[in-house]
């Protein structure tokens, strides 16, 4: 995930296989920079704090998440989370399984 360049990058086997516009936390809510692994995926999560569904979740850091969201601008808007648009979020959830790697610069 290139935070500033709001773009995600699916990579198998040190080949890039899809470039994703994607959206990261805002200011004041920005998404941690690190290495993580995704750990729990729901095709509808409920996000308790904001009172609303994230459909193809996928979490990597506590309650971040790749998640579907109708609103993907083209700088970072979230509260933390990676913002998919809808086209792309199946493949998204689809590729980041249980244990992907997950970097975010």
């Amino acid at each position: 995930v290139y935070r500033s360049k709001g773009v995600t990058l699916l990579v198998k086997g040190g080949r890039t296989k899809r470039a994703i516009h994607t959206s990261s936390g805002g200011p004041g809510n920005e998404t941690p920079s690190g290495r993580y692994e995704v750990f729990r995926k729901e095709l509808r999560s409920w996000s308790v704090p904001f009172s609303t569904w994230l459909p193809y979740a996928s979490y990597f850091n506590n309650g971040i998440a790749f998640h579907e969201y109708p609103d993907v601008p083209p700088y970072p808007a979230s509260h933390g989370c990676v913002r998919v648009p809808a086209p792309e979020a199946p493949l998204v959830y689809g590729f980041a399984a249980i244990g992907t790697t997950v970097v975010v610069y």
